[in-house]
């Protein structure tokens, strides 16, 4: 318990990157209930916000001026519904998120929209993932540690259950632009949640085992 404390008290000092929130919050939030870390984790979830509403409108705003506004939202939505299961790697800065967003939820599904995939191609490697999703899911983050044993059993359950349902939507569903982003988003989470990503970017993999408590 008292290591936990201290990293969220080490976390609490680096966690403000956009400095007129941290003023914005020090000066309005005078309430002598909130002692420094609770400020702190006002003003970050503030700062997630706001990133994520700028994140938003840059997505949104490219994509109509693409011509892709359909083919992001599905992208966005079926990468969303897989990765709020099987949590995965981060980018550790807000304009590195932003970029990568662009990227993966604006550019690539109308890079891949036309491609044709066979039926058994798209069987075996929905199949694949299916079984890569099982053994890997759900991988935690340092900021977000899995620590409860049960919370990471029905993670990884329902991870599992989502990912065959959209290996029969990627067999029988269409248009084929459909599968193919739908293919293709869970590609991105798999790749997240692999050990070798974790690796590859120097992140620690398996964060619950630094906490005592698997309850």
């Amino acid at each position: 318990m008292r290591c936990k404390m201290e990293r969220e008290k080490a976390k609490m000092k680096q966690v403000i990157k956009i400095k007129f929130v941290d003023d914005f919050v020090s000066s309005k939030v005078v309430d002598d209930n909130y002692d420094h870390i609770e400020k702190v984790k006002i003003a970050y979830g503030m700062e997630i916000l706001l990133e994520n509403l700028i994140k938003t409108v840059v997505i949104i705003g490219l994509a109509l001026a693409l011509g892709g506004l359909k083919y992001t939202l599905v992208a966005i939505l079926s990468f969303a519904i897989l990765r709020f299961f099987t949590f995965g790697l981060h980018c550790q800065s807000g304009v590195m998120c932003l970029l990568l967003s662009v990227f993966l939820d604006v550019i690539s599904p109308i890079l891949i929209k036309d491609i044709y995939v066979g039926t058994i191609a798209r069987s075996v490697l929905m199949i694949t993932y299916i079984f890569i999703i099982f053994r890997y899911a759900p991988a935690d983050t340092e900021n977000h540690p899995l620590v409860k044993k049960e919370v990471r059993k029905q993670l990884k359950s329902r991870a599992v259950i989502v990912s065959i349902i959209y290996c029969l939507l990627a067999i029988f569903a269409k248009p084929m632009w459909f599968v193919n982003i739908l293919m293709l988003m869970e590609t991105y989470v798999v790749i997240s949640i692999l050990p070798v990503s974790y690796k590859i970017f120097r992140r620690r993999y398996n964060n619950y085992e630094e906490f005592n408590d698997e309850n």
